[in-house]
């Protein structure tokens, strides 16, 4: 059994359409499990990372940000950021959420809106 009805699923392409029509394209929002199933680590896995390679700033960290995200990637420059990144980034698989993201941008549903700064790899290269 579907989660969606053909009508709510018509509803949605309907309202879809509507927006781009009148030149507010759609925001969409895909989470973590987009690059998760691209093979890209989730936040909480790339941060001993930096602790390990970066260890001297991390130290000097308090021991609740040494676990955040944020906190730790403030450590690094942006080109440290990229070479932590970058690894991950080259390996990542293309998945059907990104697809459909591209599709999504080639059919004017939505603009991109830089919001996929560390992890634009796989969204590049969707078709």
């Amino acid at each position: 059994m579907s989660r969606y009805s053909s009508q709510e699923i018509d509803e949605i392409a309907d309202t879809l359409r509507s927006a781009r029509d009148r030149a507010k394209p759609a925001h969409i929002l895909f989470g973590a499990g987009c690059s998760r199933a691209a093979g890209i680590p989730l936040a909480s896995e790339i941060v001993p990372k930096i602790g390990e390679l970066y260890r001297g700033r991390w130290r000097g960290l308090t021991e609740t940000d040494q676990q955040k995200y944020g906190a730790c990637m403030k450590l690094l420059s942006p080109n440290e950021r990229r070479d932590l990144l970058a690894p991950y980034l080259m390996k990542a698989s293309i998945n059907w959420a990104h697809i459909a993201l591209a599709q999504f941008m080639n059919e004017k549903f939505m603009r991109p809106h830089g919001k996929f700064r560390q992890f634009d790899g796989p969204r590049l290269r969707a078709p």
